[in-house]
This record gives C-alpha cells, sequence and structure tokens, in this order.
C-alpha cells in the first residue's frame, strides 16, 4: 500500500471524480494500531477516479457504528465526510441528512482523531 495522504488532507483530496460517493465498500476491518483501535475501510472506487481501490485507516477511534449485512459489498449512495470542529474525522456511509454536523440519527458511522488513505494494489 502506497500512502496517497494523511489527516486534514484526507477530505480536500476525496472529492469530485474522487469522492466516495458512488463508490463500492468491499471490506471493513477492526484492528489494533498503537494500543488503540482503528478501522480499515476499503473502497472500490468510481471509473474517473485517480485510483483504483483505496484504503482509509481511521485511527484512534472516538465511536464506530457499523450495521451488518449479509451482502459481500455495498455501494454508498449517500455520504457525510468531514472535519469536525475539534479537528476529528466524521463519516457516515448513510448519513439523515446532508448538513456537516454529527447526528444521531446517522447510520454506518466512524468518528476518530486520524485519518490516513492509502493506494491499494
Amino acid at each position: 500500500m502506497d500512502l496517497i495522504c494523511k489527516n486534514e488532507a484526507v477530505p480536500r483530496q476525496f472529492v469530485g471524480d474522487n469522492s466516495f460517493r458512488d463508490t463500492e465498500i468491499e471490506k471493513i476491518e477492526i484492528c489494533r494500531v498503537n494500543c488503540s483501535v482503528a478501522l480499515d475501510v476499503d473502497f472500490r472506487m468510481r471509473q474517473n477516479s485517480d485510483w483504483a481501490r483505496v484504503r482509509l485507516r481511521f485511527e484512534e477511534c472516538i465511536f464506530y457504528s457499523l450495521y451488518s449485512t449479509e451482502r459481500d459489498s455495498y455501494v454508498v449512495e449517500n455520504l457525510k465526510f468531514f472535519i469536525t470542529d475539534e479537528g476529528h474525522f466524521y463519516a457516515s456511509f448513510d448519513p439523515y441528512g446532508e448538513e456537516e454536523i454529527v447526528s444521531d440519527r446517522d447510520n454506518d458511522v466512524i468518528h476518530a482523531k486520524k485519518i490516513n488513505a492509502y493506494q491499494v494494489t
């Protein structure tokens, strides 16, 4: 895996053709990095993206809530992905509304202190 960018650069990098909207989540893994919870989310990107596959690693997770289905993968039809006022990273792959606010009505949520984006080969 090759590092694309990290932390504040990630939400700015993944816009337009590189957005995670209309991508396919292939895999989600929960792991430990430096004694804290981390989540790896693997995406098959849009056809026009600069990358075919991308992994987001959310480190020092504050909160996550992911709905489990029997499907192997699913398409991200709507998305919230932003930096909170505290400087944390918030993603909802099934949000309630489109405002860049943390909402307890959002689904498939990851809230973390750090984030890295990698190209998956």
